[in-house]
């Protein structure tokens, strides 16, 4: 009896073919599914790690405002005459020799396409999400040391020639530069203390500070031993805005919050703390809509209807100097 093989009929090929099918395309719709949650998971990382690494160094700044070496007084800080220029110094408030006049904090609830004299340029045009700027001055923290014990205030401490530093002495301070510092070979064992010097203003442009167009990013202009220059902060940073916390009647027990315009005068130096709001976003993603609306301070904004994903970080921050200035002053009325 002869063996006899039977194949497939043509219908069970087809049952299992459409089995495959079937298979398969589950399998893709979970490949695709898989890759869309992970992109949008990497998307508000991205959004989160932006906007919290925007938040966190604004908050540092501000912290370190009115932080001058334990002088109290701006108009207690001269300017030695070996300082004779700023490369790129700004005008108004952020004026590198404007010490005497205006605190060492103060914002702007920007309006306009320049900032304080004209020596920013390039600020963001947006017309819809608020582009705060801040203004602070202080020293570093760390003061200079004497690294190589003779008693003396030089290169080998990492002074820098260029650089501007500010001296204290008890409640009176002058800015001066490190070749000044060098050349009095000013010793370490008096009472005179020797403090890195910062001038920043943080704000939010459109460029990188090449003046090519680029992604909106927070910028700082800071001071180096080669004067003012721009530096990218972070980027992807769409809003910026500010309420600054005054406490008019002395006491710390009712601080009021308002908005850079709202300050004038002297009452920059009532500010004791401040509320950072910050808006980070991603790329343009064209299967996504944002109908959402946000509230950005004390400022709302409409749904843009847009195919970019925003993230809205806000952060409280305490200026210990400023209040630790008010304590100091309070202390001394009294005493009088």
């Amino acid at each position: 009896m002869k063996n006899r093989t039977f194949g497939h009929t043509l219908i069970e090929l087809m049952i299992a073919l459409a089995i495959g099918v079937f298979l398969l395309a589950g399998v893709s719709k979970m490949f695709t599914q898989t890759k869309v949650l992970y992109l949008k998971n990497q998307v508000n990382s991205d959004l989160q790690e932006s906007g919290r690494f925007a938040t966190e160094y604004l908050s540092k700044a501000i912290q370190l405002g009115h932080f001058l070496g334990g002088v109290q007084d701006l108009g207690q800080i001269t300017v030695h005459n070996s300082i004779a220029e700023i490369p790129n110094n700004c005008g108004d408030q952020a004026d590198f020799f404007n010490n005497a006049s205006i605190t060492a904090l103060f914002g702007v609830s920007v309006d306009n396409a320049t900032l304080f004299g004209g020596c920013i340029n390039d600020r963001s045009s947006s017309t819809v999400f608020p582009s705060d700027a801040i203004l602070v001055k202080y020293v570093s923290p760390n003061k200079i040391v004497d690294q190589n014990d003779n008693q003396e205030f030089d290169a080998a401490d990492g002074i820098v020639a260029n650089a501007v530093y500010l001296t204290t002495f008890s409640s009176q301070g002058e800015l001066t530069l490190g070749s000044q510092i060098i050349a009095q070979a000013i010793s370490t064992e008096t009472d005179f203390n020797v403090w890195p010097f910062n001038l920043d203003v943080y704000y939010l442009s459109d460029r990188l500070g090449d003046g090519e167009e680029g992604v909106k990013s927070l910028m700082r202009y800071t001071l180096t031993e080669n004067g003012m220059v721009n530096e990218v902060i972070a980027e992807n940073i769409e809003s910026l805005r500010i309420l600054y916390g005054v406490d008019s009647q002395g006491d710390f027990g009712n601080v009021s919050y308002f908005p850079a315009n709202e300050i004038a005068g002297d009452t920059w130096d009532d500010v004791v703390s401040a509320k950072v709001y910050v808006v980070a976003f991603s790329e343009s993603d064209p299967l996504y809509i944002n109908n959402t609306a946000y509230q950005i301070g004390d400022l709302g904004v409409r749904a843009r209807d847009d195919d970019v994903r925003r993230s809205v970080m806000q952060t409280t921050v305490s200026i210990r100097n400023a209040v630790l200035r008010k304590v100091t002053q309070n202390g001394n009325a009294n005493a009088n």
